[in-house]
Parts: structure tokens; C-alpha cells; sequence
């Protein structure tokens, strides 16, 4: 099939009352409140921040998340062509507002053959997992949040969509029905046999649990819990659980998890006490060094970098950092760098 069918003429949208397919991997409930200079305009804005929210959602859920962004720079008209149906539960409008709860429709067959046909891995279908179940807590007493959609904790890891990290794959548990046995109260000591089902309708080598809760002192703490054995792996990260921070939450877990980086059991994150790491640099002219340094300096995380020896091109740094060290490697990769550990110092090399 010609690739340039998917954005020729508009298709249809179907608008129904009432629930639409709610058994459907690819239907996603969105809630929408919009204003504008009238209702109609309203209106229109938000069907077409539902539809991007729902095609997003399911395209995070169908290939890895390198190609997310593709995606993510479709126009309203193109996500339009693979939105199949839109059903309103319930709807309000005012002269300037329209608000509704919305059961949107996706056609996953379209958005299937479309990664096909444009080579673009259909890594839901083919992929073995390790499954996060993101269980949230927003401050101290208050009760354990899950499928809730006020658990942003869950939404950092599912706008991340399926997560590579070497040769591994981590992706948090699909909220379907076949895993609406999964409650936010039995998250954290799930039975063998609950497992099982897990890993039997969600293709998975291993299940955690990630459970955050909000501390008082604007700190987040993490208990990552391997279903499996029961040991638990406790991630502290200071700062609250803005948009930023759960980003760096969901990397620290992933790191964890991959044993990429070598953590304590415990990490100790007090915001004045600074931990030092021992930095080589490969870099190809002057000018590249220069720049490493200023950038890694600039960051928030970073207190102080010094350059201790160079030769033949490679530079050693001493970092003195704010925070705990995986958080300053989560950083300097933000800033297009590759960094890894090698033996208790870290190998630093400009990005592809």
C-alpha cells in the first residue's frame, strides 16, 4: 500500500454516546476542559488534544521510544486518520467551555501497517519485557494511587513508552483488563500465581514493582520491589515530583534495574552533602574539551568540576556534585553526551 494513503483525505471521525469498544487495547479514556473565544472553538481544540493524547498513548505502547518522536511531530490532521471512533460519556459546554469524558478509539491495524510499511519496529508484538508496575503515594498518609489518572508517577512511564537499555526492555504494566486484577493494594506483594498472569498476558522476563511516595522535605523515595524474591531496593532523589524529576525518577529506577551503574543498597541523598566522581574525557580538539567543561559545570547538579591531567587527548575531571551521582550521569547524557562507568570512573565521549 502507497505510505502516502495515511494523509490524503481526511477520514471520517465517528462520534458516538456512550462507551466505545472499552474492551480495546487500542481505546484510551481522556478527559478533556478547554476554553476559548466561543464553545465551538472549544470544542474543536479539545478533539484534537484527546485525539494526539490517544494516538500518542498507544503509539508509546507499540514500538520503542527512539521513534516516539516521529510520531509525536504529526499534525492534528494526521493523527486524525487513525482515529477510528470517539465516544462521549459525558459532556458539558458553556458559551467559552467544553469539557468531557472521552472513550477514543485508535485504529491500531492502520497504525500497524504504517510502521510496517515505513520500517519502524512493532516492538509490542515482538518484545520480552521487564514489566514496572508505578505505584504512587502524593504525600505521607495519603492512600496508594495506581490505575488513578492523577498517578503521574504511572504517566512518566508511559509517556516514555517502551524503554531501551542495552539489550534490555522496560515498559510499565498496560493499564488493560487483562491486568485490571493488578490493584493498588495487592501491587506490592502480588502471589506467584499473580504473576504468572502478568507475564502470561504481557510478555515479561521479570515484574517490579515501583512504589514513589512524596515526602514532607520536598524529597521523592522510591522502593523498587522484585515480586519474584520480595527484596526491595530503595532510591532516594531530592526534589518535587515535577515533570523534570519523575524524568530522572524513571531513569534512576531503569538504571537499577539494568545494572548499568553500580548503586548502593541505599542511596543517601541530603542536599548539602556532595559526592565526588573521577571523570575521563575523549575529546578531538581543544575547543570540545572546553565546551564538556562548561556544560558539565552549568549544571544544577554540578558544585564544582576541576581538570586534573591531560594526555594524548583524554582529560581527567574531578566533579563534585550536589547530588547523588546517578542523577549528575542522567544530566550530562541529557546534554547529548554518552557517559558509562568503567571500573570507578566514568568514560565520557561526545554523543552520536
Amino acid at each position: 500500500m502507497d505510505k502516502k494513503i495515511f494523509f490524503g483525505v481526511l477520514t471520517g471521525l465517528l462520534i458516538f454516546c456512550g462507551a466505545v469498544h472499552a474492551g480495546d487495547k487500542y481505546m484510551v479514556k481522556v478527559n478533556v476542559d478547554v476554553t476559548a473565544m466561543d464553545s465551538a472553538h472549544a470544542r474543536e481544540r479539545a478533539m484534537s488534544d484527546a485525539n494526539r493524547k490517544a494516538f500518542l498513548e498507544i503509539v508509546a505502547k507499540n514500538t520503542d521510544s527512539a521513534y516516539y518522536e516521529k510520531f509525536a511531530n504529526f499534525t492534528d490532521e494526521q493523527i486524525l486518520n487513525f482515529i477510528k471512533e470517539v465516544g462521549v460519556s459525558e459532556e458539558k459546554s458553556s458559551s467559552y467551555r467544553y469539557a468531557a469524558r472521552l472513550n477514543i478509539l485508535v485504529d491500531g491495524d492502520l497504525l500497524l501497517q504504517y510502521m510496517n510499511e515505513n520500517e519502524i519496529p512493532t516492538a509490542y508484538q515482538n518484545l520480552v519485557y521487564t514489566t514496572i508496575i508505578p505505584v504512587y503515594q502524593p504525600q505521607e498518609g495519603a492512600p496508594l494511587e495506581l490505575w488513578e489518572e492523577t498517578n503521574v508517577w504511572r504517566e512518566a512511564f508511559e509517556k516514555r513508552g517502551i524503554i531501551q537499555a542495552g539489550n534490555l526492555n522496560f515498559r510499565s504494566l498496560p493499564n488493560t483488563p487483562e491486568n485490571s486484577f493488578v490493584t493498588k493494594d495487592n501491587a506490592t506483594d502480588l502471589g506467584k500465581q499473580s504473576i504468572r498472569r502478568i507475564t502470561n498476558n504481557n510478555p515479561s522476563s521479570n515484574v517490579y514493582t515501583a512504589l514513589l511516595k512524596v515526602g514532607k522535605l520536598d524529597n521523592m523515595e522510591i522502593d523498587v520491589i522484585n515480586l519474584e524474591t520480595g527484596d526491595i531496593s530503595n532510591i532516594s532523589i531530592f526534589g518535587s515530583p515535577d515533570e523534570k524529576n519523575l524524568n530522572i525518577a524513571v531513569d534512576t529506577v531503569i538504571a537499577r534495574l539494568k545494572n548499568s551503574v553500580p548503586l548502593p543498597a541505599k542511596v543517601d541523598n541530603q542536599p548539602k552533602k556532595n559526592e565526588e566522581m573521577i571523570v575521563v574525557y575523549r575529546y578531538d580538539v581543544m575547543a570540545d574539551l572546553v565546551a564538556a567543561r562548561k556544560n558539565i559545570s552549568a549544571l544544577p547538579e554540578v558544585k564544582e568540576s576541576t581538570l586534573l591531567t591531560m594526555a594524548d587527548k583524554r582529560a581527567r575531571l574531578k566533579v563534585e556534585t550536589n547530588v547523588p551521582v546517578e542523577q549528575v550521569i542522567y544530566a550530562i547524557s541529557r546534554l547529548g553526551y554518552h557517559i558509562e562507568n568503567d571500573s570507578g570512573f566514568y568514560v565520557l565521549s561526545k554523543g552520536l
